[in-house]
């Protein structure tokens, strides 16, 4: 009714304006609201328009240059590891990868988060659009609250576990008819994706996208969407800060209990028995974004590939995982993983930082299909450094 008023207003006084642009969230379309203004034109996966509402990364380093350049001169005050082609790259890896036409022609950077960044970049790569507030619109949180029970939601959510996960979906779907929030018929995905946590990463054949989380910025508030919602608690900031203290003092107590109550929260709807070492590595990664720490899986070397890599102040911590399934198998996997850092020297990979190699082994007794009666635990039993010499 709202919006049908406002669009009859438009029309009544079309003589009084030039050009109309209009954005939001929720997509509505083939609803009586546009009888009351007949000449609208939808823009929303059209090609022409795909870069109308970021900057491409033509434009960042042609009208931002000397402010990156100021940047870099200001973290390079931290830490001499900072060029201006790394700002670049970490400006891209952070703010970058927003795509909105059919083609999947054009990528756009967050304006909000480059303009802000540019103006405090004292402060390093803050996930702006996190702070703002915009990650948690009233429609994303009313329809999680709403629907977080639901099984297919439960499944959806889930496979973001895997902060790298790709979705293939059509633009009939990310366009659904509008229908009551509180309707199972109201999917997941045209939310996420119209609230800024999805976007397009490709095209292919007609009106077929795959989607996929855009940045560091957008993993993070999808981290702390799904940390809040789960664990039913919104106050995290203080408990985030003191964990990552510890970390940073090789106190690794703190990490591993409030990692199982984020483990044990999503158990309770997702069979542990499916979680293999590979899940426990995204649920990781996804907890390290909740408490702002930016972590990279499947991080190549020349020798190999490390589980978990992630960088605090200027030391860097790579993590090799192994999953045990009984107490006796504990002891031998941390060996392990201790014997493949040395073996690979995971800890060359960086010249200019405090590198600590990290063993941990994640106990699945429920995976111990020889021993039924088990109680099923499944949780970080031992968290140690590896002496690298």
């Amino acid at each position: 009714n709202i919006l049908s008023v406002f669009y009859k207003e438009i029309k009544e006084h079309v003589n009084k304006f030039r050009f109309i642009f209009i954005t939001g969230i929720t997509k509505y379309s083939n609803v009586s609201i546009f009888s009351a203004f007949n000449n609208l034109q939808d823009l929303s996966f059209d090609s022409e328009y795909g870069s109308i509402v970021g900057y491409t990364q033509k434009e960042l380093e042609y009208y931002f240059k000397d402010y990156i350049q100021r940047a870099t001169d200001k973290l390079k005050e931290k830490t001499d590891s900072y060029t201006y082609e790394l700002m670049l790259q970490k400006l891209k890896e952070h703010y970058d990868g927003y795509c909105f036409d059919e083609d999947a022609s054009t990528h756009v950077y967050n304006p909000w988060s480059i303009l802000n960044f540019l103006a405090k970049s004292h402060r390093g790569f803050i996930p702006y659009w996190l702070e703002s507030g915009g990650a948690f619109s009233s429609l994303i949180l009313k329809y999680l609250q709403i629907h977080i029970k639901d099984h297919n939601v439960k499944e959806k959510i889930t496979k973001f576990l895997d902060l790298n996960h790709v979705i293939d979906i059509t633009q009939d779907e990310l366009e659904p008819a509008p229908v009551s929030i509180e309707s199972s018929n109201f999917d997941l995905y045209p939310i996420l994706y119209q609230a800024g946590y999805l976007t397009i990463k490709d095209a292919f054949l007609s009106q077929n996208f795959e989607l996929v989380i855009p940045n560091a910025e957008v993993a993070q508030a999808y981290a702390k969407l799904i940390y809040n919602l789960v664990l039913k608690d919104k106050d995290k900031e203080h408990e985030a800060t003191s964990i990552v203290k510890a970390l940073y003092k090789h106190d690794y107590e703190p990490f591993k209990i409030q990692f199982n109550q984020f483990l044990h929260a999503f158990i309770s709807y997702a069979s542990i028995i499916n979680f293999k070492e590979s899940m426990f590595v995204d649920m990781c990664q996804l907890f390290l974004y909740t408490l702002g720490i930016i972590a990279h899986k499947e991080f190549i070397t020349s020798s190999g590939r490390i589980d978990l890599v992630f960088e605090i102040e200027n030391t860097l911590y790579v993590c090799e995982f192994k999953l045990a399934v009984d107490d006796k198998q504990v002891d031998t996997m941390f060996n392990d993983a201790c014997t493949q850092i040395k073996n690979k020297e995971y800890y060359a990979i960086a010249f200019n930082k405090d590198v600590i190699a990290l063993a941990i082994v994640v106990l699945n007794t429920k995976l111990n299909k020889a021993n039924k009666k088990a109680k099923s635990r499944a949780q970080m039993m031992r968290i140690e450094e590896v002496e690298i010499g």
